[in-house]
């Protein structure tokens, strides 16, 4: 009985949903993706339910397959480019009042160094500009090819290089670095430092 209103509301939820998603979206071909994949899934546990010949581990294996099918042709076709495209189409700026904004952005980046303030967020930085965080999302977003955390920790890095590069600051310890770069975690230093140069930030000091 358990069993019968598990998979029960788990075919309902997913039915629902595919009935009730908004077929004009460009994300609705990415919904439609993992609704198949979700109804396969649902499709071999029943009939592992009801028929013992049917071996459970192939209910897990097929999540796997399904999962990284679906991880790849997301990544292949840029779905996700499209779901973030298609996010900012309610807001509207014109092209020029974009480009202030982010010329604006870019100066407060290189010019105050804001990036170095740990705290800085969308909500404090759209605050600061007078605008919505969807339109300081969405200007970061289109200019730059950046989400807004990718785009604060790019400058970020690119001060720590220096710092990292300078003779004068070779008794600063990585961790110093990092929180005068702006980070507020080791972690987070090393894993966006990687990212951004491929070498680790000790690694890349050991090259001068």
């Amino acid at each position: 009985m358990a069993y019968a209103i598990y998979y029960g509301h788990y075919i309902g939820y997913v039915l629902y949903s595919y009935r009730s998603a908004p077929k004009e979206k460009s994300g609705y071909q990415l919904f439609r993706l993992i609704f198949f994949g979700l109804l396969a899934i649902w499709v071999v546990y029943i009939l592992n339910l009801f028929d013992e010949d049917i071996p459970y581990i192939i209910g897990p294996v097929l999540y796997s397959v399904v999962a990284y099918s679906i991880s790849f042709v997301v990544i292949r076709n840029r779905f996700i480019d499209k779901v973030d495209h298609e996010k900012y189409k309610s807001t509207q700026i014109s092209e020029s009042h974009g480009e202030e904004i982010y010329a604006k952005i870019q100066n407060l980046m290189v010019e105050e160094k804001a990036f170095k303030n740990a705290e800085m967020t969308l909500k404090s930085l759209s605050e600061q500009f007078h605008q919505s965080p969807q339109i300081i999302s969405m200007v970061i977003n289109q200019k730059s090819g950046k989400n807004f955390n990718t785009f604060i920790n790019h400058y970020r890095v690119e001060e720590a290089t220096k710092q990292l590069r300078d003779p004068k600051l070779e008794h600063y310890t990585i961790s110093a670095i990092a929180m005068e770069s702006g980070f507020n975690s080791i972690s987070s230093f090393n894993s966006a430092f990687k990212k951004q140069t491929g070498l680790t930030p000790l690694a890349f000091r050991n090259m001068r």
